[in-house]
């Protein structure tokens, strides 16, 4: 990758991972620019690079995606197991002390 293609297209170089929404953004702005280039020039050594950006944006995005689907799932299987040990729910306490006596 030139000086140039480093500088434009650059990448995060801290540990934390780009958000969604910066990699959609950053995913359109690619597509529009590698379209520029094919009508510029067909052939030209900007093509392939940004094909291979694209590709790894797609993924990192299908990454995203798919964590946020097996976070979700996760979320909704947690609250059906809460729910179902809610409805026959016995105190910790339950066991230890006697109920107490009602007053009369």
């Amino acid at each position: 990758m030139s000086r140039y293609e480093e500088r434009v297209y650059r990448s995060s170089t801290s540990n934390q991972r780009p958000d969604k929404s910066t990699l959609q953004k950053q995913l359109a702005r690619l597509r529009g620019d590698l379209e520029q280039y094919v009508v510029r020039n067909p052939g030209g050594p900007m093509i392939q690079p940004l094909k291979a950006r694209i590709r790894e944006v797609e993924e990192s995005l299908a990454n995203i995606k798919a964590a946020e689907e097996r976070r979700a799932k996760a979320d909704q299987d947690r609250a059906e197991r809460d729910n179902e040990s809610a409805s026959g729910r016995v105190t910790a306490s339950a066991g230890r002390f006697p109920p107490r006596a009602r007053p009369t």
